[in-house]
């Protein structure tokens, strides 16, 4: 009982160092996308603080940002742990992109929380797309493993992964979900009239809160799981909503409703044009995702008293292999 209460001590301190990490990532879309996984385990150690961390941010595209904080503790209350050898696959493979970007990490311990996993260069990695066997080469400019860059990820297709990290072999699979279908806006813009310094700012904020909003939809007949981003498509010339006579507390409060949409089954989303911060263009882009990720994004925000083990589609290894694909659809801030 005394080992119990312990570990479930430790894990509250662990994850509230998760949810610090992740609460920037979520109050600002601008960022590139970072997904931070925790895993807790050596679940005998004398001070049950050794953990295991892992942090890296995932460059998508060029226009593309996914945002996913995720914090996964691992303490089994079985007569079992992984070996100081286990190692940490990160890889997302997206429609219409070559296959890239996949990580293959050392495990660190939590004491050692600054320093992130190590790539593994020396992994055996290659990719089973549709059949057709794909090696997987590691780039010493990206420390990621790459597939042949003239072969596009097309929806629908079937993919395996396979390795092998000193002689420990681990495999996964995905499939590229279909593009999400009918993305659209409710309305071509949002209209924001320019907004002044004076005694009838409250109601002013009040009224355009609740008036200068548009939902972004989808069709989404078999409640496949999607998630949203809205970003700045024109960072060239910023012109602010709140200039700089306004209160900076006043902008501040509106960013917290700046979040990226959590996975869901939903077909619609409503962006509240105050929360956006700039005028100008933006594009909304709506990622298709599988069961997979939406599970390793729902256990962060498991209670710290559930001790079960977190998910992954790694056998024989940590982390997460898997499909999506995405559409974008774009509308405006304006003032008139």
């Amino acid at each position: 009982m005394k080992r119990l209460s312990e570990k479930s001590s430790a894990l509250k301190r662990f994850k509230t160092v998760i949810s610090q990490c992740s609460g920037d990532i979520f109050l600002n879309t601008k960022r590139k996308s970072d997904l931070l996984v925790a895993i807790a385990i050596n679940k005998f150690s004398p001070l049950v603080e050794k953990t295991v961390l892992w942090c890296f941010k995932e460059s998508i595209h060029q226009t593309h940002i996914l945002v996913l904080s995720i914090a996964v503790l691992l303490v089994s209350c079985e007569e079992e742990e992984f070996g100081s050898d286990s190692f940490v696959v990160e890889g997302f493979v997206y429609a219409g992109l070559p296959i890239g970007n996949i990580n293959i990490k050392s495990t660190v311990p939590f004491d050692e929380v600054s320093i992130p996993g190590q790539p593994i260069p020396t992994a055996q990695a290659q990719v089973n797309y549709n059949g057709q066997s794909l090696p997987l080469t590691f780039n010493p400019m990206t420390f990621r493993f790459d597939g042949p860059q003239d072969l596009i990820v097309e929806p629908g297709a079937q993919l395996t992964l396979a390795l092998e990290v000193d002689g420990q072999s681990a495999i996964s699979s995905t499939a590229i979900p279909p593009y999400p279908r009918e993305l659209t806006t409710s309305a071509p813009k949002i209209v924001i009239p320019e907004i002044e310094l004076g005694r009838d700012l409250r109601e002013v904020l009040t009224q355009l809160f609740e008036d200068a909003r548009l939902d972004i939809q989808w069709d989404n007949p078999a409640e496949d799981f999607h998630f949203l981003v809205i970003e700045l498509a024109d960072t060239a010339n910023v012109e602010p909503l709140f200039n700089e006579d306004i209160p900076s507390n006043v902008g501040d409060f509106f960013e917290n409703f700046r979040l990226v949409s959590e996975p869901s089954r939903d077909s619609t989303y409503t962006v509240i044009g105050l929360s956006l911060q700039n005028y100008g263009s933006y594009r909304a882009i709506l990622y298709r995702i599988n069961q997979e990720y939406a599970d390793l994004y729902a256990d962060q925000l498991q209670d710290s008293r559930n001790l079960n083990e977190p998910p992954t589609n790694v056998q024989n290894g940590l982390g997460i292999f898997t499909g999506i694909s995405s559409d974008t659809v774009l509308f405006e801030i304006s003032k008139f």
